[in-house]
């Protein structure tokens, strides 16, 4: 066994899609031919394509000069990312602005279906693209609601058709925050060791590396979790999207670390990161009203503010005492700019 690596548990909870009604499908990892509970259809399915893996140590994640140098020039490109939900597909801007309806996530079943059967008829880049962001806005709008257990039979039958690694990696990630957020760690585990190769993506590299982070907190090793996220905004590669959600496990790394000057500060850092990030989306400070960067001081915070909210879990129930003593110095102070 190669130092620093361990043998994963087997992924024992395999559910797909019935391939006629699209209900939910108990399956084995061998597969088989498995009848759907809902309308009678016996579907045959292959073996899964994931099983036992090694979890990669956290030195996988360091990285070479070439690979911070071309993960870098992603963050300045302006080129769309195909893994981003803002990134939709084409003929699918009408599921964009959904709201979190029953009648909206039924719309966007029936589109998964169809772009499900369009994949298993081919190859085309349209048709994964199609089946992945439809999987993930439903895994979203399922994350909303607190249904992550109807967010499982998406990701995993993705994750089993799409042939896009890139698509395949970031759809199991997600499935690793359906076992965490399910009490299911050594499923969480499992997940995870399947990617064990340096995603060349900037979204994927910092989706992974903050999922990483989560997992190391979970089982108690702060340090490791505070190697993969730095100890600074920009001390690594990572994208817009990733960097709030890093400040908060880099406060709750140190805080546990027995540092909370340290912690108070990384949310500190945060606030004053996504309100810059609020005004530039908006059209830059300067081209702003002072009405409009209170507002874009007020988002930033009230994302903080719940976030470190008591109800919103272990993370919350760790930083809210943190951010009970910034959070009062924060509005319209000029220390956070």
């Amino acid at each position: 066994m190669v130092p620093g690596y361990r043998v994963t548990m087997h992924l024992e909870a395999r559910i797909l899609l019935c391939e006629r009604c699209g209900a939910p499908l108990p399956v084995t990892n061998q597969g088989g031919a498995t009848p759907c509970g809902y309308c009678g259809a016996v579907s045959v399915i292959g073996p899964s394509p994931f099983g036992p893996r090694l979890l990669p140590p956290l030195q996988a994640f360091a990285l070479t000069d070439a690979q911070r140098a071309a993960l870098q020039a992603q963050l300045a490109s302006t080129d769309t990312n195909l893994t981003s939900l803002n990134c939709v597909p084409d003929g699918l801007g009408d599921l964009d602005g959904l709201d979190m309806s029953e009648a909206a996530r039924e719309r966007l079943h029936r589109a998964f279906l169809k772009a499900l059967r369009a994949c298993r008829r081919g190859d085309r880049a349209a048709d994964q693209h199609r089946l992945y962001w439809v999987a993930l806005r439903l895994a979203n709008l399922h994350f909303f609601q607190n249904q992550h257990e109807r967010a499982a039979p998406y990701l995993q039958q993705a994750s089993e058709t799409l042939l896009d690694p890139r698509f395949r990696r970031m759809l199991l990630l997600e499935l690793v925050g359906v076992a965490r957020r399910q009490g299911q760690p050594a499923q969480a585990e499992g997940w995870l060791a399947q990617i064990d190769e340096f995603p060349g993506d900037i979204l994927l590299y910092s989706n992974h590396r903050d999922t990483r982070a989560s997992f190391e907190l979970d089982r108690g090793n702060p340090q490791g979790a505070l190697a993969l996220v730095g100890m600074t905004i920009g001390a690594l590669p990572t994208a817009d999207e990733y960097v709030p959600s890093s400040c908060l496990k880099r406060a709750r790394a140190l805080h546990r670390l027995g540092s909370p000057q340290l912690a108070e500060a990384a949310l500190l850092a945060g606030v004053r990161w996504l309100q810059r990030f609020n005004e530039t989306t908006n059209g830059g400070a300067s081209q702003l009203s002072p009405e409009q960067l209170r507002t874009c001081e007020r988002n930033a915070i009230f994302w903080f503010t719940n976030q470190c909210a008591p109800e919103a879990g272990e993370q919350g129930s760790e930083l809210a005492s943190l951010w009970g003593r910034i959070e009062p110095g924060l509005v319209g102070s000029a220390a956070h700019r």
